[in-house]
């Protein structure tokens, strides 16, 4: 584990190389993050309108538990087979970007064009969202310890703002611990025929005891994404591509490589996965 400098210096370090590699393309990393985040609102909106009323964005009265049900199931299903592979494609993009490559926007589509990957992409989905739900479980009992000394000891404005510190950190923190298990599709994206599950796990143990570099990493971003709320998820388009790649340039950080590969193995990997 290294010096809180250090891991300060990892993390602005990696953040000044995802500002260059996503300014030396930014047309075509902006015009990726679309392809990806469109089909995601579109679900989304589909779903808002099937559900709430537009009125006053309360769940329709008419609508059952039973459709209500279907509905959600619906949206769950389009976000898994349809957002999921797209996300990979992002990813790889943002992979291949960080190591010097020229990609071209159209890298996003690449689970559907081929079999193999679209199924690889809902696998790696999958295992991220088993490891989202085992941290959900500390991450939720530290909310309800806060809710608890509100309710029954402090249940002051003072007890009230610890509560809500303890949620604040305790997301920060859930989310940063799942980082580590993202960059497994780094790895995916440098060894071909690395199987998922071998790929996040070996991403792990290479995070071992970095895991305050993710954290600092996550409340850098913080400002960004709240103003990414604010103005209607709009700056997604530019955060979402600037968070992949400084993430991934902070994995080569911890694990002390430099991943650099030339146009022409750029294009022959992608062929390779076609």
């Amino acid at each position: 584990m290294g010096s809180k400098k250090q891991c300060l210096n990892n993390v602005y370090g990696s953040k000044v190389a995802a500002r260059q590699d996503l300014m030396q393309m930014l047309l075509p990393t902006l015009g990726a993050a679309f392809l990806f985040l469109a089909p995601a609102f579109l679900i989304s909106v589909a779903l808002r309108i099937v559900c709430f009323d537009p009125s006053n964005m309360e769940i329709r009265a008419a609508l059952t538990y039973g459709q209500l049900a279907e509905a959600l199931a619906a949206y769950g299903a389009a976000q898994l087979f349809i957002t999921m592979p797209l996300y990979y494609g992002m990813t790889q993009f943002c992979a291949w970007r960080r190591a010097g490559a020229r990609v071209q926007a159209s890298v996003i589509l690449l689970c559907f064009t081929s079999i193999r990957l679209y199924v690889r992409s809902i696998w790696m989905a999958l295992i991220q969202l088993l490891y989202a739900v085992l941290w959900l479980i500390p991450c939720a009992a530290i909310c309800l310890a806060g809710a608890a000394l509100y309710q029954y000891v402090l249940p002051t404005t003072t007890g009230y703002l610890i509560f809500m510190e303890l949620v604040i950190v305790a997301s920060i923190w859930y989310a940063a611990m799942l980082l580590p298990y993202q960059c497994g599709y780094s790895l995916m994206a440098e060894r071909q025929n690395m199987s998922c599950w071998r790929a996040v796990r070996t991403a792990a143990k290479s995070c071992r005891g970095h895991r305050f570099e993710f954290f600092y990493l996550m409340l850098s971003f913080l400002f960004w994404m709240i103003l990414s709320v604010v103005f209607g998820g709009l700056l997604l388009i530019v955060v979402c591509p600037y968070f992949l790649l400084a993430l991934y340039h902070l994995f080569d950080r911890i694990r002390g490589v430099e991943i650099r590969v030339s146009r022409r193995s750029q294009e022959n990997s992608t062929d390779d996965t076609t």
